[in-house]
């Protein structure tokens, strides 16, 4: 089957998208920060949730790692 094709059906299928910026419907903030606090704890990396929270909320894990790593360095 074309791949144009294919699209069109699935486009024909489809009645509604839901958006979700975060905390509009699901709130997955929280969710986050604690899942990469954890992540961070297996490396030594130790602030309270709390702390972690305040500091990073929002960043991108990239960003996150540079920060502490900046940090680390100074």
């Amino acid at each position: 089957m074309d791949m144009n094709v294919s699209l069109r059906m699935l486009f024909t299928m489809i009645k509604l998208i839901i958006f979700d910026f975060d905390g509009v419907l699901v709130d997955t903030q929280q969710i986050v920060n604690k899942l990469e606090w954890q992540c961070l704890a297996q490396y030594g990396v130790t602030p309270s949730l709390e702390n972690f929270t305040k500091r990073f909320s929002g960043e991108t894990a990239q960003s996150i790692i540079e920060r502490l790593k900046e940090e680390e360095h100074s």
